[in-house]
């Protein structure tokens, strides 16, 4: 199913968090996690406890810098392919394949309610079950879909604790459908890391409302409701937005993804996150 190739354990940074009220904090409180994975804190574990207490600045910079030396780059070619040449996986082109628009079950009952109802019934269907849901403007759809075919592959950080895993995100199906799985799991598992979330795009109600109806499968053993929205939320952000940063991000991963900068992405989330509200896609 996916087609990334990376050591997934240096590419999960951890920005530290204020409780609950929010997932922000200024770029000076950021700092790094220290984990036996990392080849760094494995020679110089006792030094940099001691370090970290005594000299917190100097403790980041040596993380940072271990870090930066030890981690292996991600490598995706202009054409949608991995190269195969350090022998990790055997991977085939991304599937850009287009297919027959979605339909949801039992459309009947849904035809002759307003938006504001349909979108009601479609929350109040998807009530507890593992799975989120939403309602998505025709127009910021084909944007999504569009930049799917064009950049499939992107990488989103979910709140963990104190800090922010990564994920790995793929568009298939022609925009219809998108996968994500952690890249912990990408590693371990490689093409055969199950899907932590699936999102589905539902054309149903595209004439008659002008919108695409979206349901969100997860597999809630690997992440709550709250991930999978957050998840959502930033492939919405970052496939259906005008804002050309974000657009930017999109190409540098997918084109020249030795120079794609974690720091941004964690900057980007940081500054858009904040205006979700529950229930919502995006604002």
């Amino acid at each position: 199913m996916f087609q990334l190739r990376t050591s997934a354990s240096q590419l999960i940074g951890h920005v530290r968090r204020c409780g609950n009220q929010g997932m922000t904090l200024p770029v000076s409180a950021r700092s790094y996690s220290v984990g036996e994975d990392n080849p760094y804190f494995a020679k110089y574990a006792s030094k940099l406890k001691k370090l970290e207490e005594q000299n917190p600045e100097e403790f980041l910079y040596r993380v940072k810098e271990a870090g930066r030396k030890h981690r292996k780059k991600i490598i995706v070619n202009a054409d949608g392919t991995v190269p195969e040449d350090d022998g990790i996986l055997n991977s085939e082109a991304i599937p850009r394949q287009t297919r027959e628009p979605l339909h949801v079950e039992e459309p009947g009952e849904l035809e002759k309610l307003s938006l504001a109802d349909l979108t009601d019934v479609w929350k109040r269907r998807h009530l507890n079950k593992d799975a989120i849901c939403g309602v998505v403007p025709v127009d910021m759809f084909e944007t999504m879909a569009k930049r799917g075919l064009e950049f499939p592959l992107f990488v989103y950080p979910v709140p963990r604790g104190d800090g922010y895993e990564i994920y790995f995100g793929q568009v298939a199906s022609g925009g219809l459908e998108v996968h994500f799985t952690p890249l912990a799991e990408y590693h371990r598992h490689q093409s055969e890391a199950p899907a932590s979330l699936r999102l589905k795009f539902f054309s149903d109600f595209k004439k008659k409302h002008g919108v695409i109806l979206m349901a969100g499968e997860y597999n809630g053993e690997v992440i709550g409701p709250e991930h999978a929205q957050c998840l959502a939320n930033q492939h919405q952000i970052y496939y259906g937005s005008s804002e050309l940063k974000r657009k930017l991000l999109l190409w540098n991963f997918n084109r020249e993804p030795k120079s794609f900068n974690y720091e941004v992405l964690i900057d980007e989330f940081d500054k858009t996150l904040g205006k979700l509200q529950e229930g919502q896609i995006i604002n």
